[in-house]
């Protein structure tokens, strides 16, 4: 685990200030996962939230002690545990409870996509690594999310045939559930020992023959799409490279292909978590297929790989979010990629990055099947921000070779008038914010059932009235008002002005009756 050295050598991408900063910081949580035991533990199967709205879903459910105190499910990001897909609460244990006399390992949460499994459902899987002979058996909750698990393959791969692990499907209390600690957080970062399951898993099947292997996602069916992947199948293909469609294999072989090989070269995604399973001197080279950064890509590169390159290989000038399942890729000969041939001793012949062949024949497929996913109203939430000197500044930089100064074109008319209203909502915050400093400290003991009526309405909770309570309170509302004004979509919502209005109107009302 260590962070790359020499990144002017390793990064070929549009903007280097910006991938220096990422993959500069470290991502280890210097901690160790540990183990505890939760005498009659209860298994409570995962269900959809309905208290809190995400990207896709958070869940409820998860191992929780004999009291009904949550105890583990899935811990996405450290300090946030309403992150997207988290599992960080657990229900009421029902009446009708299955009692199993037995000591069971809590494994993890299951996916059914298969970057999360590789990953995030093996999180756990350290304690195996650590004690593979242990007699007890491992029981798993299996996410709601991505039409859940099915995957089995896996889990056999790396050392839990269908006989040592359970599933659970129903609330369940078990004597004793030892709990390993997770050890990867896909939005925050790893702990010491995370690397272990790969390598237990990589010691436990034979290397393959394949020194050279490129892991393509052209065959794979998704909803995604990737223009051209086939440039960089056949010029790998050329310099003696076996091309690998890893979802067409079983999951012991594709650990197999990659632990023996010397180089690994593989568009950004699913595809380079295979990387944990490769030898800490294999070289791996990233083809990004868009600007959003994976922030899991930095966990895999640290986590394991020594010998690592990234390069923007991507020609999106249109708007493409990684990962998205709707989103529109096309790849190509970049300018990156050519600094990445030039700089790293790779021969190519001057046709075979030409524009003219290996761009150009596909841009109007790529508008075309843009313009189609675009339109999707589930697809152009994603898109909605996107602003035309965006397009612009990306047109220049991937086909022109040129940056733009972006603070040298002026903004929308409509984006000018909103900011200019935030300031004005701004003043007016800050008028209420002198006012509430002044009078609320005197004010708010004389009248405290008025003011948990204004409390309640302005959306403020859990206020004790206390008059210091109570003024910070107030004062940080105060604050989060202002934070919110300059959300320029936002700016003008009813909602967020709301609390505004009616603490002006209560103050207003508060010194009339004084008079």
């Amino acid at each position: 685990m260590a962070i790359l050295d020499n990144l002017d050598n390793r990064l070929f991408v549009y903007d280097q200030k910006y991938w220096k900063k990422v993959m500069s910081k470290d991502y280890c949580i210097y901690s160790a996962p540990k183990v505890i035991e939760v005498e009659d533990g209860v298994v409570l199967p995962m269900i959809k939230r309905t208290d809190i709205s995400t990207r896709n879903a958070a869940f409820k459910g998860g191992i929780c002690d004999n009291s009904g105190t949550f105890v583990a499910g899935l811990n996405r990001k450290v300090g946030k545990p309403t992150a997207n897909l988290s599992c960080t609460v657990a229900y009421e244990i029902p009446n009708d409870l299955q009692h199993r006399h037995e000591t069971v390992v809590f494994g993890g949460v299951l996916y059914g996509a298969f970057s999360h499994l590789i990953t995030e459902s093996l999180s756990r899987l350290w304690w195996f690594a650590d004690n593979p002979e242990t007699p007890y058996k491992f029981i798993f909750l299996d996410s709601p999310a991505f039409g859940g698990f099915k995957h089995y393959g896996i889990l056999e791969a790396i050392g839990l045939p269908k006989d040592r692990f359970e599933i659970i499907r129903t609330p369940t209390r078990f004597d004793k559930i030892i709990v390993p600690e997770e050890a990867y957080h896909m939005l925050s970062g790893y702990r010491p020992g995370a690397e272990k399951i790969y390598a237990f898993a990589s010691s436990r099947i034979e290397a393959g023959p394949y020194k050279k292997v490129y892991l393509s996602r052209s065959m794979l069916k998704a909803d995604e799409l990737t223009y051209n992947e086939q440039y960089f199948e056949d010029f790998y293909r050329k310099r003696g490279f076996e091309i690998i469609y890893p979802e067409q294999l079983p999951f012991s072989e594709q650990i197999s292909i990659v632990a023996g090989a010397n180089e690994i070269v593989a568009s950004e995604g699913g595809l380079i978590y295979l990387s944990q399973f490769c030898r800490p001197n294999t070289r791996v080279t990233i083809l990004r297929r868009a600007f959003e950064p994976h922030f899991s890509t930095f966990l895999a590169v640290q986590m394991k790989i020594r010998n690592c390159y990234l390069v923007d290989a991507y020609f999106n000038f249109l708007p493409a979010t990684l990962p998205g399942d709707s989103s529109v890729y096309f790849m190509g000969p970049t300018i990156c990629w050519r600094d990445y041939l030039d700089k790293t001793g790779i021969c190519y012949e001057t046709e075979e990055t030409s524009v003219e062949q290996y761009v150009k024949p596909y841009i109007y497929d790529y508008l075309v099947e843009w313009g189609n996913k675009a339109a999707q109203l589930s697809t152009y939430k994603d898109y909605r921000n996107t602003s035309l000197i965006d397009i612009v500044e990306n047109v220049n930089l991937m086909f022109c070779g040129t940056r733009i100064k972006r603070k040298a074109y002026p903004d929308r008319d409509d984006i000018v008038k909103l900011r200019n209203e935030n300031i004005a909502l701004k003043g007016e915050t800050a008028t209420l914010k002198g006012i509430f400093q002044s009078a609320l400290t005197e004010q708010i003991k004389n009248r405290p059932e008025e003011l948990q009526k204004v409390v309640q309405d302005s959306g403020i909770d859990n206020i004790v009235l206390v008059d210091d309570r109570q003024v910070n309170q107030l004062k940080k509302r105060v604050a989060q008002l202002e934070e919110q004004l300059h959300d320029r979509e936002r700016s003008l919502s009813w909602r967020i002005t709301k609390p505004l209005r009616i603490l002006k109107a209560w103050i207003k009302r508060l010194f009339k009756k004084e008079e």
